[in-house]
């Protein structure tokens, strides 16, 4: 009688035991066919789909083993026993067959509704990603391709402009200095011996006295005011100051 007794408590605690045994499983399935697995169990010993932990009562992973496709078609296919699963499908997916569970519809205020199938220890479908969510990723695509051609042709304008803003100063900058070259020249092809002279010493000890330069070239007085007075007159060289403090010196044409 006590061998039977204990064999029958033992009986019931294991029925009680696996009356309030749970697994709980949610999977959310991306476009690209991969499951994000998450739930709760208090399930021992759990068989799980590659991928997948289970640890202190917690489930979660990743995994990509549980989806197939063949062209257009994905297969999903998970199956663990004693599990409630819900399986939540990518936007825009539509269910074809070899369905393995109960479908339904789930709605969000905040989102496009999504297709989700509830099974009891497996769950089983066939399905192909709608052509709005294909339409809307080629959209995607094609706006940040524009995007980087738009910066790369902006980028290739903007430095053809700046070359190009940079070859028409320097070849403003050539044409001024040929024009004063050619000035200087002209100039110069018509002075004579006294004021080629005064040009001359002027380039060599720049600004100084008139009264200096005077005793440097060596013209007479009279005649070396009326030199200045022409070579200031023909642009090649300018004085300053009053009185004693009257300096002279080559203007840029006279370098």
């Amino acid at each position: 009688m006590k061998i039977k007794a204990l064999v029958l408590t033992i009986i019931m605690i294991i029925m009680i035991e696996s009356s309030f045994a749970y697994t709980d499983l949610v999977v959310h399935v991306d476009e690209r066919g991969e499951s994000v697995i998450f739930g709760e169990s208090n399930e021992i010993s759990l068989v799980l789909p590659q991928g997948v932990i289970y640890e202190n009562g917690r489930i979660k992973g990743n995994t990509n083993i549980l989806t197939s496709k063949s062209g257009k078609i994905w297969t999903f296919h998970i199956e663990v026993k004693g599990a409630e699963i819900e399986v939540f499908l990518p936007d825009g997916s539509i269910v074809k067959n070899n369905i393995i569970g109960e479908l339904f519809v789930e709605e969000y205020s905040f989102r496009e509704n999504r297709i989700v199938l509830y099974g009891q220890d497996e769950v089983g479908f066939s399905y192909e990603l709608g052509e709005e969510k294909n339409s809307k990723k080629v959209l995607w695509v094609l706006i940040v391709f524009l995007v980087l051609i738009g910066g790369i042709l902006g980028i290739t304008i903007k430095k053809n402009k700046k070359n190009l803003h940079n070859e028409m100063s320097n070849k403003k900058e050539s044409i001024k200095l040929e024009k004063e070259r050619n000035t200087k020249r002209l100039l110069e092809g018509v002075l004579n011996d006294r004021e080629k002279a005064i040009i001359s010493k002027l380039r060599k000890y720049g600004k100084v006295k008139s009264s200096y330069l005077r005793r440097l070239t060596g013209i007479p007085k009279a005649s070396f005011f009326r030199h200045i007075v022409e070579l200031e007159k023909k642009g090649l060289i300018k004085r300053s100051g009053e009185g004693k403090n009257k300096f002279v010196e080559v203007t840029k044409y006279g370098k």
